[in-house]
């Protein structure tokens, strides 16, 4: 039941596309070689419960690297360090949110960072909240060269949409 399902989603048609590397085709790509499952059932591959974020996102950055994710950005991230990738992406079961999101774009970031919120509304920042934007929007989870993840620098950023010119 659970390989018709995975069949089913975005992330295993991609991996099971001809022409794709030996150590990138299906279930192999990310859990290891199937004889170690065959041998030693799940205690054997490698399972997401088992590894470290760091672990469990080298696996997905095999693929995703060259997909706009920069591992030297996402290394120097705080989420690298404490969020595997499935934390925020579900990669066997189909989803209708943009990027396979576990939840809606927002609530994604909580619980952590809702701590946040009092803060950000005291700057008359736009929140999710309001309806405004997406973090997303502003804020780029993977890594980035500016403070607090910004896609680029905030006088630029906030010039997109608040361009002040006549």
């Amino acid at each position: 039941d659970f390989a018709k399902v995975w069949s089913s989603v975005k992330h295993s048609q991609a991996l099971l596309k001809a022409g794709r590397p030996p150590e990138q085709t299906g279930c192999e790509a990310c859990h290891g070689p199937g004889s170690r499952h065959v041998v030693g059932y799940r205690r054997e591959i490698d399972a997401w419960d088992r590894l470290t974020p760091a672990q469990g996102n080298a696996i997905c950055l095999k693929c995703h690297a060259d997909k706009g994710i920069k591992p030297e950005l996402w290394a120097k991230t705080r989420h690298s360090q404490v969020l595997s990738c499935n934390h925020c992406h579900e990669v066997h079961r189909p989803q209708k949110r943009e990027s396979m999101l576990v939840r809606p774009e927002g609530q994604d970031c909580s619980p952590c960072h809702d701590l946040l919120g009092d803060k950000i509304k005291a700057k008359e920042h736009h929140t999710l909240a309001d309806g405004a934007l997406t973090c997303g929007q502003c804020h780029n989870f993977h890594g980035s060269t500016e403070r607090h993840l910004l896609r680029k620098p905030q006088e630029t950023l906030c010039k997109d949409c608040h361009d002040q010119t006549p």
